[in-house]
């Protein structure tokens, strides 16, 4: 511990959640040691979004003094590098204090994990993201797995986000997909997700939502999802 103790407190990062890993990168004079302490959050209206070109991730947020009462986050990306999960289109919805929509994280570490069967998990692969399976394929891994941005139009009342996903699946009578999020900050917020996909032959396509919440069907055509005091 000597290393930590010479670090001047203004360095020091405690704010590891009680993980006992990070807590270990904490303790060594190492770069992570040295950083400064994060920046404050945001205030409630203070940002309406922050858009990660590189990453192609969009997070939205509702404006200061109104109804809305939804944030959300919508990524392309690709599937591959460190830690990859396959999840292409994947989104996440916070409605109040709540993720009623989310991706699930990561699974418990075995060797597999990092090994030559590690997609053979569903919380890694894109069965466990609220992504399509298109011809009953899911996506596959790689460079070539990468979506790209058709367009962004970002406004005061609504943001709207669009990619083209094809790369993702290597389903031959695949021709296009695309995936465009609308998000609204108008009521207590809306977030439209919208797939267009063509095909050379007739196949099937199916998508999901992934919650820790409780659903149930409120007519043929619409699911009523609650987690806590959230709905979507």
């Amino acid at each position: 511990l000597s290393a930590y103790d010479r670090l001047p407190s203004a360095q020091l990062r405690t704010d590891n959640g009680g993980d006992i890993g990070g807590e270990m990168v904490y303790r060594g004079d190492n770069a992570v040691a040295h950083l400064p302490p994060p920046p404050e959050k945001p205030k409630r209206g203070q940002n309406l979004r922050t858009w990660f070109d590189d990453a192609q991730v969009l997070i939205d947020r509702p404006a200061a003094g109104t109804a809305c009462d939804m944030g959300v986050s919508m990524k392309g990306g690709v599937n591959a590098g460190s830690h990859n999960h396959d999840d292409i289109g994947s989104y996440v919805g916070v409605v109040g204090d709540r993720c009623v929509i989310l991706d699930p994280g990561s699974e418990t570490y075995t060797s597999r994990t990092f090994g030559p069967h590690r997609f053979d998990s569903k919380l890694l692969n894109s069965f466990g993201h609220d992504v399509p399976r298109v011809a009953g394929q899911l996506q596959r891994q790689g460079a070539g797995a990468k979506a790209r941005v058709i367009a962004t139009q970002f406004g005061e009342d609504e943001d709207r986000y669009t990619i083209d996903m094809k790369a993702a699946y290597a389903v031959p009578s695949l021709q296009s997909l695309t995936r465009a999020w609308t998000y609204s900050r108008g009521g207590a917020g809306v977030l439209t997700v919208e797939d267009h996909a063509t095909f050379s032959s007739p196949e099937d396509f199916e998508t999901a939502l992934i919650t820790l919440g409780t659903w149930k069907a409120a007519a043929p055509d619409r699911l009523v999802i609650t987690d806590g005091k959230g709905k979507d």
